[in-house]
C-alpha cells in the first residue's frame, strides 16, 4: 500500500499562518475500507505455496543430514540402510571384535558385539553365516 501526495493548489501564506494547511494523503490504490483486506491474486498465491514447500523441503534436508551425521559420529549407521539384515561368513581367524569393526569401521562397537554373542554364540566357527545387526 502506497499513499500519494495530491498537490495543492492553495499558496501557502508564510507571513500569518505559517505554511496553512497540512496537505491531504491519499492511498494509491484509491480508499480502502477499514477492516477490508486485499486478496492476492493466484500468481502471487502460487509462489507463496512454492516458497513455503521449498523452505518445509530445506528443513526435512537438514533434519535429515544432521541425524544421519550425528548417528556416524556416534557408529550407528550401518553399512546397510534399512532392508535386509547383515550378514557375514565367519572366516579362519575372525574375532567377533574384528567382525563387529569390519561392518562397523567408526564409532563404539561394544553393543553390536554382544549382539553378535548373543544371537550366534561365543564360539566362531569357520564358515558359519552370522547375522550384524546394529
Amino acid at each position: 500500500m502506497a499513499a500519494v501526495l495530491l498537490p495543492d493548489t492553495h499558496e501557502y501564506d508564510v507571513e500569518t499562518a505559517g505554511f496553512g494547511v497540512r496537505p491531504q494523503l491519499e492511498l494509491a490504490g484509491g480508499s480502502m475500507v477499514p477492516g477490508s483486506a486485499v486478496v492476492p491474486s493466484q500468481a502471487v498465491m502460487g509462489r507463496r505455496r512454492l516458497m513455503a514447500a521449498v523452505f518445509v523441503g530445506l528443513f526435512v534436508w537438514l533434519l535429515v543430514t544432521a541425524a544421519t551425521t550425528a548417528m556416524s559420529f556416534a557408529g550407528g549407521v550401518p553399512t546397510v540402510l534399512g532392508g535386509d539384515p547383515i550378514t557375514h561368513v565367519v572366516q579362519p581367524g575372525d574375532t567377533v571384535w574384528s567382525i563387529a569393526r569390519q561392518h562397523y569401521p567408526t564409532g563404539d562397537i561394544r553393543g553390536v558385539v554382544s549382539r553378535i554373542v548373543d544371537s550366534s554364540g561365543a564360539a566362531l566357527i569357520p564358515g558359519q553365516l552370522i547375522v550384524v545387526n546394529p
